[in-house]
């Protein structure tokens, strides 16, 4: 449950700044610049549309839209609180998921900071 206390603080921080979409169902859409980094590509950085899930059997799922270099083939873009472990950092108000696994190289953490730009789904 850590990792939705962690998501309800990022929402409080963001909710009300541009382009920053609380939706009807209650997920959160946005843009973010992501800093990707793993053992088996370093650092990567890019822009993506974001989603994350609040409510439901998914609640807490994140979904990060391919582009800007990111792809399902060689980066995890769906990402799962039972997997991941979530945190809110309060310093620079971003999102950090981190995880492990042989995809990656081993360890891997996705930092979200959302941009301000309009996010889409494609």
């Amino acid at each position: 449950m850590k990792g939705h206390m962690e998501i309800s603080e990022f929402r409080e921080e963001w909710d009300g700044t541009p382009n920053f979409k609380v939706l009807s169902t209650g997920h959160l859409f946005f843009c973010a610049d992501i800093t990707y980094i793993s053992e088996k590509r370093g650092e990567e950085t890019g822009q993506c549309s974001v989603q994350i899930t609040r409510n439901g059997m998914q609640d807490g799922n994140i979904d990060i839209v391919e582009g800007d270099g990111f792809t399902s083939e060689k980066h995890h873009l769906q990402l799962n609180a039972k997997f991941q472990e979530y945190e809110f950092d309060m310093n620079d108000k971003s999102f950090v998921i981190t995880g492990s696994s042989p995809k990656m190289g081993g360890a891997y953490s996705i930092r979200l900071s959302p941009n301000g730009l309009p996010a889409s789904w494609r």
